[in-house]
Parts: structure tokens; sequence; C-alpha cells
């Protein structure tokens, strides 16, 4: 029975026996019932890649009963189709039985509600009505949570964020000689969260404590989906507790040979590069091998030095500051740093650090920058602005600044990112070599120390020389230098 379009399957559809067949192909492989209902419903043939082979092959084992462990654990990079594939599984375990319960979780609210919807676009397709025959209720179509018109009591679907409530449905049914349904725990941390212990151990307590309650046999299988985001992340908490119980499948996004899982849509050229500028990226969401959430960041061989910049064509010249709120020995430091662009680095030219009470602050961010305002380059170019956090005792000096001198200071306001997540965004700048340190100076090694020190989970004892560091980059990222 060979079925190349939807013209092929009109044809199946005119008789009931062939009807039979079809249905009998599909109830029996998830492999084809992927192919024909993907092929309904997007007109298109699917595109399945060696590791889609994997996860089939391991879903249909989880409903067949013939895995060797009870629950799977899927570790996969961005891209990989997890969510699509799970939309078409639970709708085939609908189309073999309506009295199948599952649960769908995510920490993404955005995903619930997609999952939800589209395998209900697939369930009411009329393909699938005329082969299945399982119809939803009609009070629950425009709902996340649904189940099917004649089923039992307490079955269909559930979707809720792993923080909600997860009432009124478990996962499976009482009767475990057969599959009848599964918990399935899709990417249950988000990944702005991966440095915060809290939240990493707030999705494995209530994995503990409410998921694995809310199953109704004890054989009932979990499928957990997710990218790798640290060590103790839920994969490792399964990792370090349960793994007798559990089947892993661990797809890395480059192979031995450094060739991507999909080339197409995700170059080897491209993951190299995410590796060498991004490793704890990179081997976490994209290898499944996360590093350790204390590994350093910044590396010390990624600055380079120069003698002078008398022969560079500059194209903006600029100061940052980062102040401290107190000058406790135990606080930070408040810090001020002069740079220069050209089109291809970034120098750091100065550096003045120290504790200041906020009267002292203001007196030498005005020496720092008298210091510097007279003084031409090459080009004509003189220091244009003093970027400035506007937060806490930044907040007062910008103000203070504004009215007492004539420094064109320039407030930077922080959107929600947190300083792990702003300085990703530019570790291709820094990695890549751009910045560039005075050869002959005082504070080289000060610098490049702090920011060789400087972690993810937050041990390091000061980051005012790295959030410097990061407003120059952002900064040299700027697209138009020319009104300067």
């Amino acid at each position: 029975m060979k079925v190349e379009s939807i013209n092929d399957i009109d044809l199946l559809l005119k008789t009931p026996e062939n009807v039979l067949k079809l249905k009998l192909a599909m109830l029996a492989s998830f492999e084809i019932y992927l192919r024909l209902m993907y092929l309904i419903i997007n007109n298109k043939k699917i595109i399945i890649k060696d590791f889609h082979y994997k996860i089939i092959e391991k879903l249909e084992a989880i409903v067949f009963q013939e895995n060797t462990k009870q629950n799977l654990c899927l570790n996969l990079p961005v891209g990989a189709g997890k969510s699509l594939i799970i939309q078409y599984f639970i709708s085939w375990g609908f189309a073999r039985s309506k009295n199948n319960s599952f649960i769908y979780t995510s920490a993404n609210d955005t995903l619930i509600g997609r999952l939800s919807r589209e395998t209900k676009e697939i369930i009411e397709n009329e393909y699938w009505q005329k082969i299945f025959g399982h119809r939803l209720k009609k009070d629950e179509r425009a709902r996340t949570n649904w189940s099917f018109e004649g089923s039992a009591n307490r079955t269909g679907l559930i979707a809720k964020t792993i923080k909600g409530a997860i009432t009124g449905l478990d996962a499976g049914m009482s009767d475990s000689s057969s599959f009848n349904g599964a918990m399935i725990i899709d990417d249950p941390l988000d990944a702005s969260n991966v440095r915060y212990e809290l939240a990493i151990n707030e999705v494995n307590e209530i994995f503990d404590n409410k998921l694995e309650t809310r199953k109704r046999a004890s054989n009932t299988p979990t499928i957990l989906m997710s990218q790798r985001l640290a060590n103790n992340d839920l994969t490792g908490h399964i990792l370090k507790h349960y793994a007798e119980d559990w089947d892993f499948v661990v797809i890395p996004a480059l192979n031995e040979k450094d060739e991507s899982y999909m080339e197409e849509r995700y170059p080897a050229k491209k993951l190299i590069k995410i590796r060498e500028t991004n490793p704890f990226l990179f081997y976490s969401q994209y290898q499944q091998a996360p590093m350790l959430a204390g590994g350093n960041i910044i590396k010390r061989e990624w600055f380079g030095f120069y003698n002078t910049l008398t022969d560079k064509k500059l194209t903006k010249l600029f100061m940052t500051a980062d102040t401290a709120q107190k000058t406790k020995e135990t606080n930070d430091y408040s810090v001020f740093c002069l740079w220069a662009l050209d089109k291809s680095n970034i120098y750091l030219v100065d550096l003045l650090r120290g504790k200041w009470e906020f009267v002292d602050l203001l007196k030498q961010s005005e020496l720092f920058w008298r210091k510097w305002e007279s003084q031409v380059w090459n080009n004509s170019r003189r220091v244009s602005s003093l970027y400035i956090e506007d937060k806490v005792s930044g907040t007062g000096l910008i103000q203070s600044l504004k009215v007492n001198t004539r420094i064109p200071v320039m407030p930077i306001k922080r959107d929600k990112k947190d300083k792990i997540l702003r300085l990703e965004e530019v570790l291709d700048v820094i990695a890549s070599g751009k910045v560039l340190l005075p050869i002959q100076s005082n504070f080289n090694d000060m610098f490049i120390s702090e920011c060789e020190a400087f972690t993810r989970n937050d041990t390091h004892k000061h980051d005012d020389m790295v959030d410097n560091l990061i407003d120059a980059c952002i900064i040299s990222k700027e697209p138009d230098l020319s009104w300067i």
C-alpha cells in the first residue's frame, strides 16, 4: 500500500476494506501514522532524519510495552522537532484509544497552548475523523484541556505549566495491561533560569512531589523531552536518583566527526563557531553534556594587546562606568573605563577602580573625564560620552553630572536580561580576540583575572570590570557611528 499524495489517500478511503487496511497500518506503526498524517495536514512529505528514527522507535516501544525501561528521557538540541513529534504521538495514542489519559506539562505557557491546539487540529481533521472516528466533546473543543465523546471518565488531555495546578486528571489508567496514556514533560525549565539554583531545584521538587504522584498506575510511563541546561537540571536529577527506571536517548548537535545533526538548518560551521565562542551554551543545549555551572566563561587567551593607537583609524572613543552602592570591603568597586573603537577591534585605553562614597565618586568621575577630554586622537577624535548604568548609585551620579558639569552622560537602561544573558550576546566579540589591552599597563592582570574568575553561579567576588566590558562590547555593535 504505497501512498505518495493525498489523492492516494482519497482513493483508499472510497472503500471500507481499504479504510480498514489504512487504519490498521497506521495503528500498528507510529512511523506510518506520522508520515501519513503529516502528509494529510501539510500536503507534503515529512523529512525524517536518522535521529528521528531513534525517537520514533523508542516511542513505539513505550506504547507496545516493549521497552526495557518504563520511562523515556529524550535530550535533543534546539530545532530537533520534538514538540511536533509529540503532537502526532499524542494524537496517535488517541487514534488507538479514546480512553487514553495524557498529562502534558512545560515551563512555557505558549508551548502548552500550541501543543493542545495543534494536536486538536490533527484529531479534528476530516481524514482523521474518517479513519479513526473519535470525536472531541463539543463543549471542550475551544479549551486547552479536552476529551472525547463517549470516553471513560477522567480521560483525555490536560495541559498545564509545570508550576500550575494539575487537577482532575491523572496520566494513564488503572488498567495497566496495555498502554493508555503518559506523563509528558517538555522543557520543564526556562533557559533564562539556568543560573538560578532555586529555579532548578523547584522543578526537581515538583517532579518528585507532584508529577510523579499524578500517574494512575505504577507502570504509567513518563516521557521527558528537554535540552540539557545544567548538570543538576531535571535530566541530571533523574540520572542521579532514578536512572534504573529510565531509558535515555541523547542526540548531540555535532557528532565525533563534527558533522551536524541537521546540516541544512544548523550548519556544522555555525555549530563549531558556537562551540568556540560560547562553550557553556554549546555543550549544554547543543551537545546535551552541560559543563559545571561554576566553570569560567571568559578565557585569558581571548584578550589581545596593542602598543599604540596612533596608527589606528578610530571611529569612536567613549567611557563606561559601573558604580557600586556601598564602600564596604565585601561590596563591588566602582570602575571607569576609557575605550576606543576602530572597524575591527575594541581597545581598552585606561581604567580607574576604587571604593568611594558618593561625593568622592562624583569627584573621581569628573577627574577621569578631565584627564582625557582635551586629548585629540588621530582623525581629530575626542572622547564622545560617558555611559553610566541608570540604577541605584549610577542614577544619582547621572543626575549630578548633568546638573553640575558639561560631561555628555549617556544613561544605560538595563532590560530584564540578567548579566549572564547580556554577556552571552557579546561573547563572540570577546572570544574572537577583538578586545585588546595596552601592552604597557598596570591594570591588565587585574582586569583579565576578574574576567577569568567570572562564573555563571555568582561565586565570583567582583564583576565591576566585567560589567564595563559587556557595555563596551554592546556599544561597539551600534550600527551607526557617523554622528560621533
